[in-house]
């Protein structure tokens, strides 16, 4: 099963932290205001203005402070939403695997 992740719309108050971890990779847009991102694994920290978008990395946690009001996006990029190539196909090599019979 594919589980989608459905645009997630967050408001910040000035000085407000937000924590953010995710199962998989999402995108975080800046749609008004300014926002401090850090996240475990990255070395840099990351200032943010409206118009502008950053790569949260599956499984890392996200610190994400508002340096003013702001208004922000999740969402999962479109190439991640649908794997490419069924799992099956992965790792057979293309082939389909063998069908068994539980008796």
């Amino acid at each position: 099963m594919t589980k989608t992740l459905h645009p997630l719309d967050l408001q910040l108050a000035v000085g407000e932290l937000c924590r953010w971890r995710s199962a998989g990779t999402v995108e975080l847009q800046v749609l008004a205001g300014r926002v401090w991102v850090t996240q475990s694994g990255d070395e840099d920290d990351h200032f943010l203005a409206a118009g502008d978008t950053l790569a949260l990395r599956r499984g890392a946690l996200a610190l994400i402070e508002a340096e003013s009001g702001a208004s922000l996006r999740l969402f999962a990029p479109a190439k991640a939403a649908l794997p490419s190539t069924p799992w099956w196909r992965r790792l057979g090599g293309g082939r389909r695997p063998a069908a068994t019979v539980a008796g």
